[in-house]
């Protein structure tokens, strides 16, 4: 055989054998996804029912209000424990809404004062309903995978699928977590001094948010200030500041209101967790989790361009 024969040869050899290795990898990789299918898969798609289900009927009560309460409307205190400002509050929070409270106000230099959130003006919390409609979607998104989750057999339709459930968790995750704060002035307008009975002096504010699975109050003091020209108009600030220990500001913050101009010369802040909504909290994350673990290991076989139907 002549040089240029035996080079052939040898090329045609090293080309089989590469077929060949290509093949047993290839092989290898869908008994490997055939696993992770029975195993993770399906094991997933199970411990998410479990989760989905509680969270729903946590939600129960926002998503059908008619219905049947999910959530523990036992009363939530809020109180200080620092000397000076004193702060007592005991709230209801039933689905999104604080469906009552009584509120003591001792301020230094003030008297006592009391008031109340009656049934018939409850105070809603805006980031509950958000987080309780995201998810929604996402309970929308699941029972798709649910319906169709003997189809989702190749790695890109598995993650694709679970990508957007996990978008929408995250979501709901989010309302919760990273409230989005009034200015002062929406604080301040009659439409929210009217959930409270006997109504604030006009020198007093208070709003109620949920932080994570917090439910804080803050108390503000305003005073008239001067009218800033026009040179100062950009310098001035009437939105919330959080700092690294999770405590909302608002000091120092100014706004109109009707001919003047007030700042916001104190604030007191009192906050307690809402136990059922600590478990929506918990149980949102331990679904997006699983979710995006499912995610990760689908990912390492689209990555390799494993797209054989199994």
């Amino acid at each position: 055989m002549s040089v240029a024969g035996v080079g052939l040869f040898a090329k045609k050899k090293v080309s089989h054998e590469s077929e060949e290795q290509l093949k047993l990898e290839n092989e290898a990789l869908e008994k490997e996804f055939a696993w992770l299918l029975e195993t993770e898969y399906y094991g997933k798609l199970s411990a998410m029912d479990k989760c989905m289900e509680e969270c729903s009927k946590k939600f129960s009560i926002v998503l059908n209000p008619s219905g049947v309460s999910g959530g523990d409307v036992r009363p939530i205190l809020l109180s200080s424990p620092q000397q000076g400002d004193s702060v007592f509050c005991v709230a209801h929070v039933d689905g999104d809404k604080v469906a009552k409270a009584e509120i003591t106000l001792k301020l230094p230099g003030r008297k006592p004062l009391r008031t109340y959130i009656k049934e018939h003006a409850a105070w809603t919390l805006k980031q509950i309903q958000d987080s309780a409609n995201f998810f929604q979607l996402a309970q929308e998104k699941y029972a798709a995978i649910q319906q169709s989750k003997e189809d989702l057999r190749l790695p890109e339709q598995i993650q694709r699928s679970f990508s957007d459930l996990a978008a929408s968790l995250r979501q709901a995750e989010e309302a919760l977590v990273l409230p989005l704060l009034p200015t002062v002035q929406e604080i301040y307008t009659a439409e929210q001094r009217s959930h409270l009975k006997p109504e604030l002096p006009e020198d007093m504010a208070l709003h109620l948010h949920v932080s994570s699975a917090m439910l804080v109050l803050t108390v503000l003091t305003v005073s008239q200030a001067p009218k800033p020209g026009p040179a100062h108009q950009s310098q001035r600030g009437s939105g919330a500041k959080t700092d690294e220990g999770d405590t909302t500001s608002w000091i120092g913050a100014t706004f109109e209101y009707g001919a003047s101009t007030y700042e916001v010369s104190s604030q007191t802040q009192v906050r307690s967790q809402v136990p059922w909504l600590a478990n929506v909290l918990r149980l949102l994350q331990e679904t997006l989790e699983l979710a995006q673990d499912l995610i990760d290991k689908v990912k390492v076989f689209e990555v390799v361009g494993l797209s054989k139907r199994l």
